[in-house]
């Protein structure tokens, strides 16, 4: 997965493999475009990105979440059109923003996320992937009615490439992964629960 120059502000700089966001040119500007990946997704995937700053505000939306105003409309998660989750490392919180409604989570400081999305089962899960561990963060329920677009609101994001999932992204239960289990029960063979 790899952003979208096309899709970022101005003010902002993408890297020449178009996997990291790496600084602000000039002053940004007051509009919040936020860069989103290339590719619209609508089924099961799983990527990681991690960041080198204080947190970062990550999400998924639809194509055609608006632009081109300084509003909720175009601010991840403030709208129908977009989930998001927003991190502060250095404070350790964590919020959940869909539909305009901020929902705080327990407190949590991760430099990596993974996001496990299951677009026919309509979940959208963000992890904590620092160390190499998977602590569920949030989990949205949605019915998705088009592909989803990676978005970020931060500098310094950088997508992992080809990093393997630490959740089993073929039949996935949550349960199951707090419990220890990082394979579903079809992939780790007659291993007993």
């Amino acid at each position: 997965m790899t952003w979208d120059p096309n899709t970022a502000s101005s003010s902002l700089q993408v890297s020449e493999n178009d996997e990291t966001l790496v600084s602000y040119r000039g002053n940004p500007e007051p509009v919040p475009h936020h860069p989103e990946s290339r590719e619209g997704l609508s089924s099961r995937h799983f990527f990681q990105l991690e960041w080198f700053g204080k947190g970062a505000t990550i999400g998924m939306a639809y194509k055609d979440i608006s632009r081109k105003q300084s509003s909720a409309a175009c601010s991840i998660g403030l709208n129908n059109k977009s989930w998001g989750v927003s991190v502060s490392t250095p404070f350790a919180i964590c919020k959940a923003y869909h539909g305009g409604v901020e929902m705080q989570l327990p407190d949590c400081s991760p430099w990596r996320v993974g996001v496990y999305l299951d677009w026919a089962a309509g979940t959208l899960s963000f992890y904590n992937t620092t160390y190499d561990k998977a602590e569920l963060i949030h989990t949205f329920h949605a019915k998705f009615t088009q592909p989803l677009f990676l978005l970020v609101s931060s500098v310094g994001v950088k997508i992992l490439p080809d990093v393997p999932p630490p959740v089993c992204v073929h039949d996935h239960d949550p349960w199951d992964m707090l419990r220890g289990y990082k394979d579903c029960k079809g992939c780790n063979g007659s291993k007993a629960y």
